[in-house]
């Protein structure tokens, strides 16, 4: 039987180190969005984002398709 949310919450609240981990996939998927939101609010591609941060244009794709960056 699948855990209820508040069961899940409250063990995630009690473990320091799972916060963290939680927080830090938080802070990755908020990243992962922002990225492309600005990319476009800029006009930017992909390829113009990835020159800047030294990186392929593949690596831009991922960054902003995925949640689970770090």
């Amino acid at each position: 039987m699948a855990k209820s949310f508040d069961t899940l919450r409250s063990q995630i609240d009690s473990d320091p180190a799972r916060r963290a981990r939680v927080e830090e996939h938080k802070r990755a998927i908020r990243d992962a969005l922002n990225l492309a939101q600005v990319r476009q609010a800029v006009h930017a591609t992909q390829n113009d984002v990835a020159s800047r941060m030294e990186t392929s244009q593949v690596n831009v794709s991922r960054i902003e398709r995925e949640g689970d960056v770090y």
